[in-house]
């Protein structure tokens, strides 16, 4: 029996056998069978060559190792704005001719830089976000990957790519950028304006502070003039310091954290000292646990414990103020406390305390509502979060979670 062999690569051999006719239903059979299985094998390829051309995504196809000639699907043509059988690469001479130009982070991508150029040279896949301009004014934002497809010896013989269409991602995320950079510019005139603004106020009011002591000395005798300039002196203190929490508010957040690692331990100390007066003076006893040390703005920690003692001393119940700083360590984050044993504050006015000018009462109560407010600004500032917890009736602890 005479045998030709035709190779089609190394995993398979065809065979065509010259048959006499005492053997022809054996090698018969093995055609049909050969021919059944190219048959399969062409309405595979045609198949996924109808999918390829249908898929509504941008793919890309080179004809050739180099990728010097690229065939591309409709959906990637219209993308270009070219015809399906034009060849898309950049690397021939007709890429003169080609109405497209190709960008990586805002600067022109030669044609040997495209990703299928690249998948080429480096025989691995790439990933890639390019930006496509067309000479009709029209971008797009494409990002994806190019892979090599090898043949049996191990040699890329072409490359494939395959892309989606950012172009609405990349627009949001201009149009967000834009939106932070006005919030900034925002954030940073109105820290301007409230400076000058504190600045400015505090002068005038210095004056009317001064010449209203001097009206209280002079008409000391005469009792009805004299309450009226205590009105006035009084009110230019509230005013003061109404103008200095301001200033506070709108500087805590707006500028670089002076971050470092501190103790809090040492920054509840400053705290301490400076409310050392009000503490003597309603005979409060403060304890404390021992603070961890982490990374922040150690004045702005001084602030917060200083804002949250000066609360508890202010709004006391009938008892002696105790109030106990403590912390405590989870997975990711401590957690500190500052206890009280004072009136409390109702569940329902929870979160109404920490707003601007949120009070709970009248001027009996020294304050301007600015304090919490703080509070709650320099905790977020550093990636935390405060809340406190009471029933109204037995004291608060008011508790911040910071980052480790």
């Amino acid at each position: 029996m005479d045998c030709l062999r035709l190779s089609a690569g190394k995993s398979r051999e065809l065979r065509i056998f010259h048959i006499n006719a005492m053997d022809a239903h054996g090698p018969l059979n093995d055609i049909d069978r050969l021919r059944q299985e190219n048959s399969a094998l062409r309405a595979r390829l045609a198949d996924l060559e109808t999918i390829v051309m249908r898929m509504p995504v941008p793919i890309a196809i080179s004809e050739d190792p180099e990728s010097n000639r690229i065939e591309v699907n409709p959906a990637f043509a219209a993308l270009l704005g070219i015809d399906p059988d034009q060849n898309a690469s950049l690397t021939e001479e007709s890429a003169a001719e080609l109405p497209f130009h190709v960008y990586r982070n805002g600067k022109p991508v030669a044609g040997s830089e495209l990703p299928q150029q690249r998948a080429y040279r480096t025989g691995r896949e790439v990933h890639d976000e390019l930006e496509i301009v067309r000479d009709d004014g029209v971008r797009y934002f494409i990002y994806g990957s190019a892979k090599p497809l090898f043949d049996e010896e191990g040699r890329v013989r072409r490359t494939f790519s395959a892309f989606v269409d950012v172009t609405q991602r990349k627009r949001a995320e201009k149009a967000l950028e834009e939106s932070m950079q006005a919030l900034r510019n925002a954030n940073e005139e109105l820290q301007q304006f409230a400076y000058a603004a504190s600045h400015d106020l505090q002068e005038p009011l210095r004056s009317i502070g001064s010449y209203a002591q001097l009206l209280q000395r002079r008409y000391a005798g005469d009792a009805e003039a004299s309450e009226y300039a205590g009105f006035m002196v009084d009110g230019v203190a509230r005013m003061n310091t109404l103008i200095h929490d301001l200033l506070i508010y709108s500087r805590v957040g707006s500028g670089t954290l002076r971050r470092r690692p501190a103790d809090l331990g040492n920054a509840l100390q400053w705290a301490l000292l400076n409310v050392e007066r009000s503490i003597k003076e309603h005979k409060a006893t403060v304890t404390y646990d021992a603070l961890p040390e982490l990374i922040v703005d150690e004045g702005q920690m001084s602030q917060l414990f200083q804002n949250l003692i000066g609360n508890s001393l202010k709004y006391r119940g009938e008892l002696p103020p105790l109030i106990h700083v403590s912390a405590d360590e989870s997975e990711d984050e401590w957690i500190l406390t500052v206890r009280d044993n004072g009136i409390g504050i109702e569940p329902r006015f929870h979160q109404h305390i920490f707003g601007v000018f949120k009070r709970l009462h009248g001027r009996e109560v020294p304050g301007t509502g600015m304090g919490l407010a703080i509070c709650r600004k320099i905790v977020e500032s550093h990636g935390g979060r405060i809340w406190v917890e009471s029933d109204g009736k037995n004291g608060s602890a008011f508790r911040f979670a910071l980052p480790k």
